[in-house]
C-alpha cells in the first residue's frame, strides 16, 4: 500500500522533508526517466460537474461509448495533516512541521477491473488538474461503485450521477450541497 499512497500524497516542492523528499525523488525520476507516455487510446476525459469546491469528470473510451470511469476532485479547503496520510509512518514526520495550507482529493470511481496503466492515466490527468494550485497537498484514491447496474443507469441523466457519489464523498468527509443544480445551471461554466 505504501508505494501507490505516498505516490498520490503530491509533490511538496517548497520544502521536502522525510519520506515526502524521498518519495517526491523517487517519483521525479520514474516520471522524467520513462518513455514518453502513451495513454489509453482515444481516451476522452468530459467534465460533468463544476462547483467551488466539488469536479466531477467522466472518462469514455471513444465517442459514443459508456464512461468505464468517473473522477471527483474535492477541494476541502482546509489545511492538510498527517491524518491525512494514514500511510506515512509518524516517525518519519513531524506533526508540527507537517502539511500545507490546503487538502485536494482525487477520486477514481469504478465498477470493472481498471488495468493499472488506466489508473496511472487517470492519476495523472487528476494531477495535471491540480498542478496549477499553490500550497496545497494532494490525495488520489480509488473507488469501486459495486453495483454494475447503478454505475450503468448514471451514465446519462445528471439527475442521477449528481447524487450516486453520496456515499463515497461521505466516506472521504466532505459534504456539498447540490439541491440549488437544476437543468438551468449546464448552461454556464459553473454550476454553483
Amino acid at each position: 500500500m505504501a508505494p501507490k499512497d505516498i505516490r498520490s500524497s503530491g509533490f511538496n516542492l517548497k520544502k521536502p522533508t522525510g519520506i515526502i523528499a524521498a518519495a517526491t525523488i523517487v517519483i521525479a525520476a520514474k516520471f522524467f526517466s520513462r518513455p514518453k507516455r502513451k495513454m489509453r487510446n482515444e481516451l476522452e476525459v468530459r467534465r460533468l460537474l463544476r462547483m467551488r469546491d466539488y469536479e466531477i469528470y467522466k472518462f469514455i473510451e471513444r465517442p459514443g461509448s459508456d464512461a468505464f470511469a468517473y473522477l471527483l476532485i474535492l477541494d476541502k479547503r482546509r489545511p492538510s495533516s498527517l491524518d491525512d496520510f494514514p500511510w506515512i509512518p509518524r516517525s518519519f514526520e513531524d506533526e508540527s512541521s507537517f502539511g500545507r495550507e490546503n487538502l485536494v482529493t482525487s477520486i477514481v470511481v469504478h465498477n470493472d477491473v481498471l488495468d493499472k496503466q488506466t489508473v496511472l492515466d487517470i492519476e495523472f490527468t487528476a494531477m495535471c488538474l491540480s498542478e496549477l494550485w499553490g500550497d496545497c497537498n494532494w490525495t488520489h484514491y480509488v473507488e469501486k461503485m459495486e453495483s454494475k447496474e447503478e454505475f450503468d443507469r448514471i451514465q446519462y441523466d445528471w439527475k442521477l450521477w449528481i447524487h450516486a457519489f453520496d456515499s463515497i464523498l461521505e466516506k472521504h468527509q466532505f459534504s456539498i450541497d447540490v439541491s440549488g443544480i437544476t437543468e438551468e445551471s449546464f448552461k454556464y461554466l459553473s454550476q454553483d
